[in-house]
């Protein structure tokens, strides 16, 4: 449940926060609004096609999807070689 209100509450600030935004933009740059906001469709575009899809994967291989992608180094592989094994603290 914490998980869905914390969503919602991501969602309501986000379209918050173009209602804020986007009046001011349209006078001030125009029709280059939308532009701005085509930028971020094209690089969610990106994301979602670099992002792994995790549903019905266990939780014990989730890591493993994440590994093999840049910009996720296996956090688990470095707390060994940390020398933080699970228990330690």
């Amino acid at each position: 449940a914490r998980c869905i209100g914390v969503s919602t509450m991501a969602n309501w600030v986000g379209n918050w926060i173009i209602a804020q935004f986007t009046p001011m933009l349209l006078d001030s740059i125009q029709f280059g609004t939308f532009f701005v906001f085509g930028v971020f469709c094209f690089f969610s575009i990106f994301i979602s096609a670099w992002l792994p899809e995790t549903k019905g994967v266990p939780l014990e291989l989730v890591q493993g999807l994440f590994d093999g992608k840049a910009g996720f180094g296996g956090v688990a592989e470095k707390k060994k070689k940390s020398g933080m094994a699970a228990g330690e603290v």
